[in-house]
């Protein structure tokens, strides 16, 4: 839900509240000055947001502190890994930047222990892909 409030000169106005329960992420764009999320309503009603780039630094911070304090339901919105490429700090450490959806880039830092997981689950995928893309006789 948004809500906003803005302060006159001499009295505070409370503008009105837009609720909209957002079914599915859609596009994910930009200009220098404005990032634009547009996505779909369980209506199938195609909205955009424009939020203007100074606020996002706050944005992303506040939906950060606020997703740690949710409870996981083991549902999420899967998302599509259209590339991936390595990467290494200047202190050595290593990750994969994936980018998801053809938009949105996540940098993954792997300590040196991590990647024998990270490689065994990619075994366990491939198995599951070829069991889910055999074609039946």
């Amino acid at each position: 839900m948004l809500t906003a409030t803005v302060f006159c000169l001499k009295k505070e106005t409370i503008m009105p509240e837009i609720a909209i329960k957002i079914a599915a992420l859609l596009a994910l764009t930009h200009t220098d000055e404005v990032l634009h999320l547009q996505f779909r309503d369980p209506q199938n009603q195609i909205h955009t947001l424009e939020l203007p780039t100074p606020i996002l630094g706050g944005l992303i911070v506040a939906l950060t502190s606020k997703v740690g304090q949710i409870q996981g339901t083991g549902v999420a919105q899967p998302m599509a890994l259209n590339g991936g490429q390595p990467f290494t700090l200047p202190d050595g450490r290593a990750g994969l930047e994936l980018l998801l959806d053809d938009a949105v880039r996540l940098p993954v830092l792997f300590p040196k222990e991590a990647i024998p997981i990270l490689r065994s689950a990619l075994d366990m995928l491939e198995g599951l892909s070829s069991k889910n893309n055999r074609v039946p006789h």
